[in-house]
């Protein structure tokens, strides 16, 4: 299981980071938000592909993104 997963991680990244290129938009650098679990996952496929990459933890993110639109709503009149 675990190496059918790692292929799949592989793949999808390799084609994203394809897809993206051949759209005129190449991919040097990649925030990876994620769990902490898969995250690493994702980094090895990107350090094998020669993009580079920062790590975020999903759930900080997440209540950092939270955070910031309860400010915005509280600034915007009813």
């Amino acid at each position: 299981r675990a190496i059918l997963s790692a292929l799949l991680t592989g793949c999808e990244v390799r084609d994203a980071v394809a897809a993206l290129t051949a759209a005129g938009e190449p991919v040097d650098h990649v925030t990876l938000i994620g769990a902490p679990a898969l995250s690493p996952l994702y980094a090895a496929v990107l350090d094998r592909l020669g993009v580079a990459h920062a790590m975020a933890d999903a759930h900080a993110a997440s209540l950092a993104g939270l955070a910031a639109l309860a400010g915005h709503a509280q600034r915007v009149p009813a």
